[in-house]
């Protein structure tokens, strides 16, 4: 009897200690299950798709190929020296895939000490952003040179206001945010957000906000207020995902549905769809442009927008898709030509079997490939968490 009351005095305490690293709403019932962060393993990747980094995980992020950043990254633009804040759930300090030079101490707003991500959210939407790229872990980010502000917005799958409009005041004048990620929103116009997202553009703070995922054309906020940008997703096939918002203050597209990134428990990578996930995109492109153009202001990002994205329906702007797709190499060059500099070169590089160097260069990464593919090294579970999507 003795035993058995132990046992299940140790499962209790299990319990207990495990419910504050999962969250509230890894317990939630009842939820889409498109909103869910479900685990990926490097074995469910196709032996034919090429990565696009020396990460893993980076032949999955279709999302990348999408806006072009193979070519981009041959600009030699990593977002360094811009600072991007995310007013989310926090960010995991056990992703390892983020260098933590790169990482700000942030702020939580929902009170208790520090940022640690319960939920999954922010920290999803931070390797979107900026994820270390060419370390070997997990996947690559935009911006993977990119300062980040993980800002505690709120704890569980519901916003708080109060919370979101103290995370927006900390970051713009604690951090002196260059951009601003929110990836949550609601249909009630609240004055105390709407004050905190003027504050942010006043002080030329680029803010990129997701535009919700009713599948209607429903105004969700803060995307939907005056200077905001606006971010809708699409799905592999570049078409509209079923569930995103479309109406006149959808600024842009960006993927969203079906992409991967990271998860909150160590080398970790997960699957999720959602316009939170199209707004980083967006966000991670302005870190780039902003590196080398640090005086661009949310107009001149908006304009550079306007001239670079590709049409997905009819040509010009429509309640769809805005302007059109983020394509980033296109967004360098209109950026260039917008501030009257030389665009930087992206052309592709020398075939790597062209000197003995970049010969032994592609035969130790083709090496590696193969060892790596045999042993399947990074296969981790990561737990599925459920959030909410407004």
């Amino acid at each position: 009897m003795k035993s058995i009351f132990r046992k299940s005095v140790a499962l209790l305490t299990a319990i207990g200690l495990l419910i504050p690293l999962f969250g509230r709403s890894a317990f939630a019932a009842g939820k889409s299950a498109g909103n869910q962060f479900i685990d990926a393993r490097e074995r469910s990747i196709s032996g034919g798709a090429n990565g696009i980094s020396d990460d893993p995980f980076s032949a999955l992020q279709w999302n990348l190929k999408a806006i072009g950043m193979e070519e981009a990254w041959r600009s030699g633009l990593t977002g360094k020296g811009a600072v991007v804040a995310i007013v989310d759930s926090g960010l995991s300090a056990a992703t390892q895939d983020i260098d933590s030079s790169r990482i700000l101490p942030g702020k939580n707003c929902v009170g208790g000490v520090g940022v640690t991500d319960t939920i999954g959210h922010g920290t999803f939407i931070a390797g979107i952003i900026g994820a270390t790229k060419d370390n070997r872990v997990g996947i690559a980010g935009i911006a993977p040179g990119v300062t980040l502000v993980p800002i505690k917005s709120y704890a569980s799958a519901e916003t708080d206001f109060a919370a979101q409009a103290a995370g927006i005041y900390a970051a713009v004048d604690q951090y002196h945010c260059d951009i601003l990620n929110i990836s949550a929103g609601d249909p009630e116009i609240v004055p105390e957000v709407q004050a905190a997202i003027q504050h942010a553009l006043d002080a030329g703070v680029i803010v990129i906000a997701a535009a919700g995922n009713s599948g209607n054309e429903e105004l969700v906020y803060p995307a939907s207020y005056d200077g905001v940008i606006s971010v809708s997703s699409v799905g592999r096939d570049l078409v509209l995902s079923a569930t995103s918002n479309r109406n006149d203050h959808v600024f842009v597209v960006a993927p969203g549905v079906g992409v991967y990134s990271l998860g909150r428990l160590p080398g970790t990578v997960t699957l999720s769809s959602g316009s939170s996930f199209a707004a980083p995109v967006v966000a991670g492109v302005a870190a780039l442009l902003k590196e080398a153009w640090p005086q661009m202001t949310p107009e001149d990002f908006k304009e550079i927008l306007k001239a670079s994205c590709k049409d997905l329906s009819t040509e010009g702007y429509d309640i769809y898709y805005g302007w059109g797709l983020v394509q980033v190499p296109d967004a360098i060059r209109a950026a260039a030509a917008y501030f009257g500099d030389e665009a930087p070169d992206m052309s592709a590089p020398d075939d790597p079997g062209s000197s003995s160097a970049g010969f032994f260069s592609w035969l130790r990464e083709l090496f590696r490939s193969i060892i790596h593919n045999i042993f399947k090294v990074w296969d981790r579970n990561s737990i599925p968490v459920i959030v909410k999507e407004k």
